[in-house]
């Protein structure tokens, strides 16, 4: 059994130490060692090849381990992160995403499967007012309205809501 940690930021600005150190320290408190980090600098937008998920899916082994620091490291949307922890399940592979606490060991049980789906919901959601408040024309279109911070933002999340946000 081998442990994998896929670690994964999208700018230059953002750090891969961080997401190191959390797991680290989880393997530390589990006691258990990684073998392999697996780093990435590249956007979540790219495709799972570019990102590097598909060859280390296709390395992993019956029992193996992945670990990440969150569950949004492994994919963009909803429909990405159940694809990938379908792909695990199938392989048999343990996983462990450590901000949200979700460990299974290559079966899902219907709690992890809701749990899944709504972390994986939420930072969909989130990525999306993200990008409405500083990559997006909508976002463009608050700040030139001048309005605060917490009324761009609602602002952001009634059009996420509506389906209006462009994206």
């Amino acid at each position: 059994m081998k442990t994998f940690a896929y670690l994964r930021i999208s700018t230059g600005s953002q750090d891969l130490d961080n997401q190191k150190l959390a797991i680290l320290d989880y393997a530390r408190r589990k006691d258990f060692k990684v073998d392999e980090f697996i780093e990435r600098k590249v956007s979540s937008r790219k495709t799972v090849e570019e990102r590097g998920l598909t060859t280390l899916l296709n390395r992993l082994e019956p029992n193996d381990r992945l670990i990440v620091s969150e569950l949004s490291r492994i994919g963009r949307s909803l429909g990405q992160i159940i694809q990938t922890i379908d792909e695990l399940v199938k392989k048999n592979v343990h996983f462990v995403a450590i901000k949200e606490s979700i460990e299974f060991n290559g079966k899902r049980d219907i709690q992890t499967k809701v749990m899944v789906a709504m972390i994986g919901l939420f930072a969909e959601i989130e990525r999306d007012l993200v990008s409405c408040l500083y990559g997006n024309p909508f976002g463009s279109a608050i700040e030139e309205r001048g309005l605060p911070d917490g009324a761009r933002s609602l602002r952001c999340l009634r059009l996420i809501v509506a389906g209006d946000a462009g994206f």
